[in-house]
């Protein structure tokens, strides 16, 4: 009879850690979804990050239809110059996803296990 009640006692103590991760996930998607979209309707957008050291990076910014470089470090930002003929590029145009690089990969590492048993390199 204890033990079933110790069990029943971690049972509820798991389904209570389980029910709170969901909700921080969801929750966190959630905030996130909304400040995407919250900077997207303003005149202010940045369109690109690039980290260059543990506090400085790069930034492509979009601010009323102009273009601009970014420094970005502990000491602030800096404006770097104008990017008048810069075109950002649409989403098919960056090249393949992921997903598409991932399976190319794994495709290409067993092609060459396959030809590497033989002897032969292909």
């Amino acid at each position: 009879m204890e033990t079933l009640k110790d069990l029943l006692s971690l049972a509820g103590a798991f389904l209570a850690i389980v029910l709170v991760l969901y909700l921080s996930y969801r929750f966190s998607k959630f905030m996130a979804t909304r400040f995407n979209d919250m900077g997207s309707k303003g005149n202010i957008k940045i369109l690109e990050r690039v980290a260059l050291g543990q506090d400085k990076g790069l930034a492509v910014a979009q601010i009323s239809g102009k273009y601009y470089l970014l420094g970005i470090s502990n000491n602030g930002i800096s404006l770097l110059m104008d990017m008048p003929d810069y075109t950002p590029l649409q989403p098919q145009e960056l090249g393949k996803n992921f997903g598409e690089l991932f399976k190319e990969n794994l495709a290409n590492r067993k092609a060459k296990k396959a030809g590497g048993k033989d002897g032969t390199d292909s």
